[in-house]
């Protein structure tokens, strides 16, 4: 149930976000900066304490948490969700619709992951982030209370949820997202700090999932561990892992 008559000053400012949020789709090319600001905007706006991005991940079946707002360390690169009907994420994706949910315990057909359990979350509402290529994942916020959203709340995650997806496409479609592999290329080549390494790319089926791929970028020679703290962070963000093999470097990255 929807509350029908939020606060005039709630509408205001989910418009005064919005605009704000819509300057930032447009202009901006850093899509890690799109994703986490638009998360923290999102949450601010509904006045609630998260707020995450899940991220479609190769094959369909999975999502990963790739920017969020209010979670501790551990949680945004690393937090995988089932992509099925199971979860209010997975819902919002294959329902193409907002999905609201007053509170998550309460529905037979749920099967949470450990987050919610984790961040004792009650209320969220998810919606679907869809680019002209088709879903990039779904936007969710949550909180710890048992709250009843607004219509307003509905209709602005709707239209955060758009524009999000417009600058995804855009920065697609120009070549400004520059994948993860080309941004852990740019991280390594960065971290050598004019050292001369040498790096190669292969592409790999996951083992036991042939229609999920993972690039491995192999550095050589290895890089001493004052100087890889960089491209570790950006790996914990983008659900990368990185191994020593022999006199080399292997980072396995999965490919959208």
């Amino acid at each position: 149930m929807l509350d029908a008559s939020p606060p005039v000053e709630q509408l205001l400012h989910q418009q005064a976000v919005l605009a704000d949020f819509g300057r930032l789709a447009l202009v901006e090319d850093d899509l890690d900066r799109i994703l986490n600001d638009g998360a923290r905007l999102c949450a601010e706006a509904t006045g609630v304490e998260y707020c995450k991005v899940l991220r479609l991940l190769p094959g369909g079946q999975e999502f990963l948490v790739c920017a969020g707002y209010g979670w501790a360390r551990g949680v945004v690169g690393k937090v995988r969700a089932p992509a099925t009907g199971e979860n209010p994420c997975g819902r919002a994706l294959h329902e193409e619709r907002p999905i609201v949910d007053v509170d998550v315990r309460a529905n037979p057909a749920y099967h949470l992951p450990p987050i919610y359990d984790q961040y004792r979350i009650v209320s969220t509402i998810n919606m679907v982030v869809l680019t002209d290529s088709g879903p990039f994942g779904v936007l969710e916020i949550d909180t710890d209370e048992k709250r009843r959203f607004t219509i307003a709340d509905v209709n602005f995650m709707t239209a955060f949820a758009h524009m999000m997806g417009d600058a995804i496409s855009r920065i697609r479609r120009t070549g400004a997202d520059r994948g993860p592999v080309g941004m852990v290329l740019e991280a390594f080549a960065a971290a050598a700090r004019g050292k001369a390494i040498s790096v190669s790319v292969r592409l790999n089926s996951m083992r036991g999932k042939k229609n999920e791929m993972v690039a491995e970028v192999v550095v050589e020679p290895v890089l001493s561990e004052t100087v890889l703290a960089e491209p570790r962070r950006l790996l914990e963000r983008i659900g990368g892992h990185i191994r020593r093999e022999g006199d080399a470097l292997v980072v396995r990255i999965p490919v959208p």
